[in-house]
């Protein structure tokens, strides 16, 4: 499966999702695609609060580079007509993988991952 990681994104909730797909596909592979680096920082994150969240359960994560064309939009003031604008960026996509799970925890990996709250720390 493949995630897009937005700069904006907030990591706790990302570390939900990456849980939640664990609590569903043990063997599966999850992408995270993430173009800046606000987004590799909230992937990076997202990734450590999951395997806090899932106790007693490893991930590897293994990075790799792709060329991405993005398309940027400008309005030209003198035709309101939108031209779009194209370049290559270089994304980078983490591929996190469960690697392993103590037997004894194996509950510990939720089909619903509870989230701890900031406000009550």
């Amino acid at each position: 499966m493949k995630m897009r990681v937005s700069g904006k994104c907030k990591p706790k909730n990302l570390a939900g999702a990456i849980a939640g797909f664990f609590g569903e596909n043990r063997n599966g592979i999850l992408e995270l695609d993430c173009i800046g680096a606000a987004a590799v920082n909230c992937a990076v994150k997202g990734v450590a609060i999951s395997s806090a969240i899932m106790k007693g359960v490893r991930v590897d994560m293994f990075p790799r580079f792709e060329m991405k064309r993005n398309v940027l939009w400008r309005n030209d003031s003198t035709e309101e007509v939108k031209e779009p604008l194209t370049r290559d960026v270089t994304g980078i996509v983490f591929e996190v993988q469960m690697i392993g799970c103590d037997e004894a925890n194996e509950e510990n990996i939720p089909m619903q991952p509870d989230i701890p709250n900031n406000r009550e720390a």
